[in-house]
């Protein structure tokens, strides 16, 4: 059965699929389109036919299957529900599911750092705060957000209490700002009607918590009982305000990047709530590195899954500079290609004519306020300036209020992963349609649809024969035991035979490669029970200082014990080269004392405070590199990382040897002990002289003892001259 509040391309079965291919295939598909129509005084019209309407995919008409309004209209008194004791299933989850269709979900995103001297943060502010509060209804929910290079926090997670969004604009204001902002700071503690507001029902409750789970740290939702404490701690939503923290920027990424991938987070979060939603972002506009054109994609397609509007909310002064950057990248791309097209048969190729289309495109993502107008308009909504922001804000949240949906079968079913493009026209004469841009046509993975750069390592692992164009390796080194055993998920590619590219950002000289990353972990039958992916862009400053790099990924995974293949996949989005690997993961239980695989230690990267502390490979402040392949060259000395988990119910000092061994003998040892009262995980990072070794194989070996248990990891490593 489908899901009618889940937007674009919702496969509702599947045919089975041999063990070693994901289940994408469907047989058929339903777009839901959510559109608003306004005459020429700007009312909405209510009483459109659907012979009036039509809808178009690629230019081409789609058979209508269902027209709908959705009216939510002024907000009524709350009435008592009738008991469900009664009431089937079906008819229980039919009115959990009106029930949660007609709550408005509103976000506000402040999006800074604001200039203290200036007073559009106040102006923001009041704005802000007194269009939301003026619109506050029983049915209403709010979250407040600010995003600050790259950094994203909640300031207030979803609620309907209208006395608390004018604290939360304040708070978000001197946060971006960094000073206190002088003004009121209260809003009306009742809708516009007066009418006191109605508490959240529990299927309510429950939509809002999931989505804070999701925007806390989504990573943690894998995770069985760790997902049943965090829901444990929302008894109440008072008690949930000041704990709340959304994730950190990701280490290693540009601001450009971080707040590309936090709006994605918020939009992904918003799967929870049904029906449309409605995103103020606040900013002079939004950073888009030519590098990663393809995260404001990602953000369109998670923003048109969700059913998220995305309003751009300018109150400053243009940025000229930022303007005249554009424009003269922009010129200098059109005399450039003017340039070629004068030029005689035997004239040589100039540099800047090769360049030409990537200046141009360089030009377009240098007007920030242009990238966040495009992203708007993409999802249905607008960019509002001027003179009229306040009617503007307020005609965008009437337009969540009262909107069209229509539902279709595309004529071509392909999830080839492109875009779609969607056109709603209605024939009554002087009608406005406002809708949705497009979508793009991705299968869905064990029930998710999947990113849109994993779609290309996805068909690399479907390709028969498997690809084999380059070197890569993949491997999931255990950790912690427990209900589900904690793995490290770890990539390694040379780049000594990527393909390599010019930086597109006009400042560097250097030199870049794109690859992409994503590992399915599926049981026996072939179904996927989890993912790892990752899409990543590496710089030098030169052709042969990238080739001499190797690309590394790791991420934390959780894995329930059990029998899986493992299938792991790097594509070169460069030259659409691929190759795929596949492994089998046996996982076995573990209890009391533990240690985790050992691993030959490529480098340690330095790491900021605010990191995911799940991730294993993290020791303080730094990131441990795991080198899949264990070889080395003789000299110097070998790196080991591994984690002790010492047995809580015992008491006993705790012993650990770490040898190197070649040819039956022990070249060369460490110890560490004996150790008392030890709690947790305890990192092991050592490192051993190969004084005395020979090129050929040798092999490590880490003991640990405490009371009269021991366990002991060994690690074959190839050295060679």
């Amino acid at each position: 059965m489908l899901r009618p509040w889940v937007l674009f391309l919702l496969p509702c079965c599947c045919g089975a699929q041999p063990p070693s291919v994901p289940a994408i295939t469907s047989t058929s598909s339903e777009v839901v389109v959510d559109f608003v129509a306004r005459d020429k005084h700007g009312h909405i019209v209510r009483d459109l036919r659907p012979e009036e309407v039509r809808v178009f995919e690629n230019d081409v008409k789609q058979q209508m299957r269902a027209l709908t309004f959705f009216d939510k209209g002024t907000p009524q008194e709350a009435q008592p529900q009738p008991a469900s004791a009664g009431l089937s299933p079906v008819e229980k989850t039919s009115r959990t599911w009106q029930e949660l269709r007609n709550m408005n979900v509103v976000t506000a995103v402040f999006a800074g750092p604001f200039d203290p001297q200036s007073d559009t943060g106040a102006i923001a502010r009041d704005l802000m705060r007194d269009v939301l509060t003026s619109e506050m209804h029983s049915d209403t929910l709010v979250g407040i957000f600010t995003l600050d290079r790259g950094y994203l926090n909640a300031i207030l997670p979803y609620t309907n209490d209208a006395a608390e969004i004018g604290p939360a604009m304040v708070a978000a204001v001197e946060r971006l700002t960094g000073r206190p902002v002088k003004g009121t700071v209260s809003g009306p503690a009742q809708d516009s009607t007066g009418r006191p507001r109605a508490a959240l029902s529990p299927a309510m409750r429950a939509a809002v918590d999931r989505a804070i789970v999701r925007l806390i740290r989504p990573e943690m939702v894998e995770d069985d009982d760790t997902r049943a404490a965090i829901e444990g701690m929302f008894a109440s939503l008072s008690a949930l305000h000041s704990t709340i923290s959304a994730p950190a920027r990701p280490e290693g990424t540009t601001e450009s990047e971080s707040q590309l991938l936090a709006l994605l987070h918020i939009m992904q979060a918003q799967t929870e709530f049904p029906g449309r939603k409605l995103l103020f972002y606040i900013s002079d506009g939004l950073a888009v590195d030519a590098q990663f054109k393809e995260l404001p994609r990602a953000v369109v397609g998670a923003a048109n899954r969700a059913g998220v509007t995305l309003c751009g909310v300018h109150l400053g002064s243009l940025a000229r500079s930022e303007l005249a950057g554009s424009t003269r990248l922009l010129s200098d791309a059109i005399k450039a290609s003017q340039a070629q097209r004068l030029a005689k048969s035997d004239d040589p190729v100039q540099r800047d004519w090769v360049l030409a289309p990537e200046i141009a495109e360089q030009s377009l993502h240098a007007d920030t306020r242009m990238n966040l107008e495009i992203l708007a308009e993409e999802t249905g909504g607008e960019m509002i300036s001027g003179n009229d922001v306040r009617e503007k804000l307020q005609r965008e949240l009437e337009d969540t209020r009262s909107h069209w949906e229509l539902t279709y079968t595309p004529a071509d079913l392909r999830e080839d992963g492109r875009f779609r493009a969607l056109r709603v026209a209605v024939s009554r004469p002087g009608v406005m349609v406002t809708a949705r841009s497009g979508y793009y046509a991705l299968p869905l993975l064990n029930g998710e649809q999947i990113a849109l750069f994993e779609y290309a390592p996805l068909m690399a692992l479907n390709a028969r024969p498997a690809p084999r164009d380059f070197e890569f390796h993949a491997q999931a080194v255990r950790f912690h035991p427990g209900p589900k055993v904690q793995y490290a998920m770890v990539f390694e590619a040379p780049l000594r035979e990527a393909a390599v590219e010019k930086d597109q950002n006009p400042k560097s000289k250097g030199v870049t490669a794109h690859l992409s990353f994503l590992s399915l972990l599926k049981t026996a039958d072939g179904r996927v029970v989890d993912r790892v992916s990752r899409d990543q862009v590496f710089q030098a400053a030169s052709e042969a200082a990238l080739r001499s790099q190797t690309a590394t990924f790791g991420a934390p995974l959780f894995v329930p014990p059990g029998h899986y293949t493992l299938e792991s996949a790097v594509v070169d989005r460069n030259s659409g080269k691929a190759r795929t690997r596949r492994a089998v993961l046996v996982v076995e239980p573990g209890a009391g004392l533990a240690l985790s695989d050992l691993s030959l230690v490529r480098r340690l990267e330095p790491i900021s405070s605010s990191v995911n502390g799940r991730d294993p490979l993290i020791v303080r402040t730094n990131r441990v590199i795991p080198q899949v392949l264990a070889t080395a060259y003789l000299g110097g000395e070998l790196g080991f990382y591994a984690v002790v988990y010492p047995d809580p119910r015992s008491l006993g000092t705790m012993d650990l040897v770490l040898e190197l061994r070649q040819d039956g003998r022990v070249v060369a040892n460490k110890e560490f002990g004996p150790l008392t009262g030890l709690l947790g995980a305890q990192p092991m990072l050592a490192t051993l002289p190969m004084q005395g070794l020979k090129a050929g194989q040798c092999e490590a070996r880490l003991t640990v003892r405490q009371a009269q248990v021991s366990r002991q990891k060994v690690l074959p490593v190839t050295l060679v001259e």
